[in-house]
């Protein structure tokens, strides 16, 4: 994943994808994506599986500026992903 996003993030400039604050989460969603799977506890699991999707949304919203479709497809991933988990 990191290696194939150094060349798609290239023509993005310092916007966007290619911005300072994507380029750190990536890493960070990266890290999650790994660390669910080993959580010792369900705790710990639950934990990691918001940090990835916290990480993931952020990652969706890097292009908000450039296109306004991107916040809609945001609402959705929040939706999906918080707003599920807290009607159970």
């Amino acid at each position: 994943m990191a290696v194939y996003s150094v060349g798609y993030v290239a023509g993005h400039g310092a916007h966007g994808l290619g911005s300072r604050g994507a380029q750190t989460v990536l890493p960070l969603f990266a890290l999650t994506l790994l660390l669910v799977p080993a959580a010792a506890s369900v705790s710990t699991f639950l934990l990691l599986w918001e940090l990835m999707a916290l990480t993931s949304l952020l990652l969706v919203l890097a292009e908000h500026r450039a296109r306004p479709a991107v916040r809609e497809a945001a609402v959705k991933c929040a939706v999906m992903t918080q707003g599920v988990s807290t009607v159970r």
